[in-house]
């Protein structure tokens, strides 16, 4: 949904998904109040990232072929301020090993925390969530 100011509107109940295997640009703001899906790939968002309360962001992780691990990443070209809810979608009957270590979200500089963070749980690891100045990272632990 797309409105007269050159926006990108993500209305409440609506998702803007991306799952290809290389990139895909959206270079206007975004206005999030539903969920952003990226479930491979890199989404580019060419000025901000601020999700409403509400919001979702939600990265699919997957077998990589060979060895290793696919996962989503959005990347933003200015400043990410993060809120609402980091869904983790790891792939049905993948279970990464221990110590991989993804970027889901990287941004010139990242402003606070998801609220709520989803999917952390596989059979007898998790994924835990890092913030640091410029990405979000997922790490994989036993337990």
């Amino acid at each position: 949904d797309s409105n007269a100011a050159n926006e990108v509107a993500n209305d409440a109940g609506a998702t803007l998904t991306y799952g290809g295997s290389s990139s895909a640009d959206i270079n206007a703001p975004l206005t999030d109040s539903g969920t952003v899906s990226v479930t491979g790939g890199t989404l580019y968002l060419g000025d901000s990232f601020a999700p409403a309360k509400a919001a979702t962001l939600a990265v699919g992780i997957s077998a990589a072929t060979g060895t290793g691990t696919n996962s989503g990443h959005l990347l933003v070209s200015g400043t990410a301020t993060l809120a609402g809810t980091l869904a983790i979608q790891t792939e049905s009957g993948y279970l990464p090993p221990v110590g991989t270590s993804l970027t889901v979200a990287s941004a010139t500089s990242v402003v606070g925390t998801f609220s709520t963070i989803t999917g952390t749980q596989l059979a007898g690891e998790h994924w835990i969530v890092s913030y640091g100045p410029t990405s979000v990272t997922l790490t994989m632990v036993t337990g």
